[in-house]
């Protein structure tokens, strides 16, 4: 398994950290703090219900990672903790994975997202040896949606009812990119 980066400076004093059990609480009162939002789109805001689940989030995280299934980063605004990212349902046989996020209102819009995920397919691309890459949003979550579509991703279909969220089932849009799509990015940046 190739090495991978704990941590990544970005521009604007953005990084990506991976968490440690110390960012447990800091984490669970992000999303204590935006819950309503975050539940509108992430099914697992309504099963965090204290920093005893954040604990667990962190000590899976880091355990997936030890495996090569996930690397789970925080992502930090200077001092200021505003969100995770993360490389998702690794397959190494199939060299395919998904990227996921969530950001804290207040840090959206800047593009922080945007930077981290370019960050993230570096590590499965370059790094990792990848050769599709997913992006899944729950259909009527634009800003979401915007992300793949920035960063030179092909929406492929959409996954009905392919997510729970809160009593309800959502939409999921499914958008990829491809190593050669990657590669071609890269020289035009």
């Amino acid at each position: 398994m190739p090495d991978t980066p704990a941590s990544l400076d970005l521009d604007g004093g953005l990084y990506l950290r991976q968490p440690t059990l110390g960012d447990a609480p800091i984490i669970y009162a992000a999303v204590s703090r935006h819950r309503e939002d975050l539940s509108c789109w992430l099914p697992w805001v309504d099963v965090t219900e204290s920093v005893a689940d954040t604990i667990a989030f962190v000590e899976s995280s880091l355990e997936r990672r030890a495996a090569g299934e996930a690397f789970v980063y925080g992502i930090w605004l200077d001092l200021d903790f505003v969100g995770v990212i993360d490389l998702h349902a690794v397959d190494a046989l199939n060299a395919s994975a998904q990227v996921g996020y969530w950001l804290a209102p207040p840090a959206r819009g800047c593009g922080h997202i945007t930077q981290a995920a370019a960050a993230v397919l570096g590590i499965a691309f370059e790094i990792l040896g990848l050769e599709r890459v997913e992006i899944r949003c729950a259909a009527g979550n634009d800003a979401s949606a915007r992300i793949p579509e920035k960063l030179g991703f092909t929406e492929e279909a959409t996954l009905r009812h392919a997510q729970h969220i809160g009593r309800d089932f959502a939409d999921l849009r499914l958008f990829s990119l491809l190593s050669d799509e990657y590669q071609a990015l890269l020289k035009t940046v």
